[in-house]
């Protein structure tokens, strides 16, 4: 966890290879498709703050975020376990 969260701070982003179970994994993978299939997902862009800008020709994937205080966030924790 450490190696992770020293990751973010540096980089902006982390990959924990560990942190979910083939079960987690699953059910995330069809709440993904759930999300994906009603819109939930926007266009990735690149940039920070104001900055922030669709560049497709960059960054052509879409992306959802997991925010503090949602029912994703809570699923995400219980997934870790």
């Amino acid at each position: 966890m450490e190696a992770l969260l020293n990751s973010i701070e540096r980089l902006g982003w982390g990959v924990d290879l560990d942190g979910v179970s083939d079960a987690g994994s699953q059910r995330l993978m069809i709440e993904c498709k759930e999300a994906c299939e009603q819109g939930e997902f926007r266009k990735a862009g690149v940039g920070r703050g104001t900055g922030t800008a669709v560049r497709e020709e960059i960054r052509s994937d879409q992306v959802l975020w997991l925010l503090p205080d949602t029912e994703s966030t809570e699923q995400m924790a219980y997934l870790a376990q």
